[in-house]
């Protein structure tokens, strides 16, 4: 069977939130964002002030004043305060702002992956209904054509009628192939806005 069923009012908030975590592109830039983050925070731990702690001991083991023979333990701190080059600072600025672009080009991408699974949504759900009326179409053609082969079999009718109604059945299925597969090119375009296809080759090849 040509056609596969699929809910015609399902919400549009699933399928985006799906194209979004499987989009390539998205991941790409999810991947930037998360090496930026880390470079951001690099370059702003540079500027900060670096502690050193060392601890020691020491024991005099000469000749002398008994007191001095105890083992000693000795702590030093010191502080580092790097000086802010225009270098340093330069690189947090443009961390920065690629952090800010980043972030718009997520917000724009997000749009467009949205628009593009309700666009693909919107042509599933046409094509849906173009096969539901081709289909009552052919029925009705068919019991037409049925309708008037017993009338001319009770010779209340002729050739004539009888070829036209059979004529315009065989029309009709035509017309229902041809919307079956507008449906189906619609579907496979729906399931490729998903990355569903994409997802699904990896799969097969393991």
């Amino acid at each position: 069977m040509l056609f596969r069923s699929f809910v015609p009012h399902i919400s549009v908030n699933e399928p985006v939130q799906e194209a979004t975590a499987a989009r390539p592109e998205f991941k790409h830039l999810r991947a930037q964002h998360e090496q930026n983050k880390l470079d951001l925070r690099l370059a702003r731990n540079q500027m900060l002030p670096r502690l050193d702690l060392k601890v020691f001991s020491a024991n005099d083991y000469g000749t002398g004043n008994s007191n001095l023979e105890a083992a000693e333990v000795k702590a030093g701190l010191r502080i580092e305060i790097p000086l802010a080059t225009r270098t340093q600072e330069g690189k947090i600025d443009y961390y920065e702002a690629k952090q800010r672009k980043i972030a718009f080009t997520e917000t724009f991408l997000k749009d467009r992956i949205r628009a593009d699974v309700q666009d693909a949504l919107n042509a599933l759900e046409i094509a849906k209904e173009r096969v539901d009326v081709v289909s009552k179409e052919v029925r009705a053609a068919r019991d037409l054509a049925r309708g008037e082969l017993k009338r001319f079999e009770l010779g209340d009718s002729n050739l004539i009628f009888v070829n036209l109604r059979e004529q315009n059945a065989a029309d009709a299925e035509v017309r229902e192939i041809d919307a079956l597969k507008d449906y189906q090119k619609a579907f496979v375009v729906f399931e490729a806005t998903l990355a569903r296809i994409q997802k699904t080759k990896r799969g097969e090849s393991h």
